[in-house]
């Protein structure tokens, strides 16, 4: 007797017959199932390229082609959970912990495990979730907060020579840049600036950029560029006088053969 639930079998092959309709269902219900599983590892990419950019951001390395540790744990190998560890002394040492290793290459979050970058494909981004469960960004702030005190020490060290080499300490506090552009076409007052008696002379802003403040005095008509850097305070105008920039530096007068110029020195 045939099952009224299965498909009635062929007579000529013995097969069960095929119904069109039966397959274009299955056909749509892959298509949902897949578009589904595509939108979900783009998703699981996506975030896992941004949060390892957040983590280079807080490392900033100065070149690419720096090598950086960001996380150091010994523990089993994820992928090889059975591989036992022995200290120095050749004694099996139990481990509870996955172990960790990522560092920065190339301006990329690298599992060393593998090789290969966070958000490469949807396996690493399965790994690097894996291990973010598993404390990973604990380690990364320990690891962070250790660099940081190496360098404060170091700075110490090289910030302790510079007055006998003539070395002037650069100023802890630096104007943003979306406060300058606040003044952009307007004119300002600068503080210091040699000869004294210019000290009431007006420049005005006429470009900004990251590095560079393009300033031009009222009267020669001078171009003057002050680092961004250097400008450590602004000083509001009032309805007795414009705005003042108050520089790590000064604007100054130089005599040259062709009569002379204004330049911004530190």
């Amino acid at each position: 007797m045939t099952n009224p639930a299965s498909p009635m079998a062929s007579a000529s092959t013995g097969y069960p017959e095929i119904h069109m309709s039966d397959v274009i269902d299955s056909l749509k219900r892959l298509e949902r199932i897949g578009a589904e599983n595509s939108k979900t590892t783009e998703k699981l990419v996506v975030s896992a390229r941004e949060i390892a950019e957040a983590i280079l951001e807080q490392f900033q390395p100065f070149d690419d082609d720096e090598t950086i540790q960001v996380a150091k744990r010994i523990g089993r190998n994820r992928r090889h959970p059975d591989i036992t560890f022995t200290d120095e002394g050749g004694n099996e040492v139990e481990l509870t912990q996955f172990e960790l290793d990522y560092y920065i290459q190339d301006g990329k979050l690298v599992n060393r495990d593998d090789g290969r970058y966070v958000g490469k494909n949807r396996e690493t981004s399965l790994r690097f979730a894996e291990d973010i469960a598993d404390g990973l960004l604990d380690v990364i702030s320990k690891v962070l907060a250790e660099r940081g005190q190496e360098s404060a020490e170091r700075l110490l060290t090289l910030d302790s020579v510079k007055p006998a080499l003539g070395i002037r300490p650069r100023p802890t506090h630096v104007i943003e840049i979306q406060a300058i552009e606040t003044l952009l076409n307007k004119w300002v007052l600068i503080q210091p600036i040699e000869p004294l008696r210019f000290r009431r002379d007006l420049f005005r802003v006429m470009g900004i950029n990251e590095a560079i403040v393009e300033l031009q005095k009222q009267t020669s008509r001078h171009h003057v560029y002050v680092p961004l850097v250097c400008i450590t305070q602004i000083i509001p105008a009032s309805p007795a006088r414009e705005a003042t920039l108050v520089l790590d530096g000064k604007i100054e007068w130089i005599e040259d053969q062709k009569g002379g110029c204004w330049e911004f020195n530190p």
